[in-house]
């Protein structure tokens, strides 16, 4: 990170926009892109993949730290890239629709105990890499804002994840605010989404403290225990309807989002399900107290809840 020495012997694995070490049984995953707020292009996603499998693969890693260079954790997907070279992002872009993402340890099918040490602004895609971390921290002048509706795109997977952290208001409020507003790092801490704050020149220390601390440990036991406590059944992440997906505006998560957001209605229902848009339900009747209409009849029994 910028201003703060990484001073660890270390084999570098050469990549272009990331920085992987590894020093007494930890791995070191760098994102490398700081000019850029360490947006994810294609060429980064592609290499986050090889990076997780690599350190993954190394049986003298024990634990796996996320860090970042320069100012910014990650400020989510490359804007500039999706608008100027849709081709270069298209096999992304594909993986995103059919909830496929490669992005994170667990999309990457990694069991080595992760921690992410937030820097600065996580925005985004970036909070894959928080939500799907097991332990994070931060350093004091890290955010986290999810601007996602504020350019016109649904909020969908990160969300889902950041429940296991965090209350739902919370997460449905940062959901909804986009780029208006930001979570602090101490109240990131304070809703479960951190564990820990430390200040800014410290952060890279801490993670290493934390790390070795860590790797003292079995690894069979921590995989075992890793198993019932961040297994995530991918049933809670149906692969989405493309019919229906395309129907409804071609984006599909706007499927998954609906299921957890839409007024109220905080469970998943089975994939198949008949569904009407909200916008084309008869609220009207739903007023009139008229069984069936749906949405907010108050007199209707509950639906069946399905947990996430």
């Amino acid at each position: 990170m910028e201003g703060q020495a990484l001073e660890r012997d270390s084999s570098l694995v050469t990549y272009e926009r990331l920085v992987v070490e590894r020093s007494d049984g930890i791995g070191w995953l760098i994102l490398n892109r700081p000019d850029a707020g360490n947006a994810f292009d294609a060429l980064m996603l592609d290499e986050l993949e090889a990076a997780w499998a690599d350190l993954d693969a190394d049986p003298e890693v024990r634990v796996i730290v996320n860090i970042a260079n320069g100012k910014a954790f990650c400020t989510g997907m490359d804007v500039v890239q999706v608008a100027r070279d849709k081709a270069a992002m298209r096999k992304h872009s594909r993986r995103t629709r059919d909830a496929g993402l490669k992005i994170s340890s667990w999309h990457c099918g990694v069991w080595k105990p992760v921690i992410a040490a937030v820097n600065g602004v996580c925005a985004g895609g970036g909070l894959h890499l928080v939500a799907d971390a097991d332990i994070v921290i931060a350093a004091e002048s890290a955010t986290f804002v999810d601007p996602h509706v504020s350019v016109g795109q649904a909020v969908a997977y990160e969300a889902i994840t950041l429940l296991r952290k965090s209350p739902m208001e919370a997460i449905t409020r940062m959901a909804l605010s986009g780029k208006g507003e930001r979570i602090p790092a101490q109240r990131a801490y304070e809703l479960g989404i951190v564990s820990e704050v430390v200040a800014a020149e410290e952060l890279t220390a801490a993670a290493g403290r934390l790390a070795a601390a860590v790797a003292t440990n079995s690894p069979t036991a921590m995989r075992a225990t890793r198993r019932p406590c961040g297994d995530r059944s991918k049933s809670a992440y149906p692969k989405p309807s493309m019919t229906r997906a395309k129907r409804y505006g071609g984006c599909a998560t706007i499927l998954t989002t609906r299921r957890v957001f839409e007024r109220g209605e905080r469970s998943v229902p089975p994939i198949g399900s008949p569904w009407t848009p909200w916008r084309s339900r008869d609220l009207s009747a739903t007023h009139r107290g008229a069984p069936g209409a749906g949405g907010l009849d108050h007199q209707q029994p509950p639906r069946p809840a399905q947990r996430l």
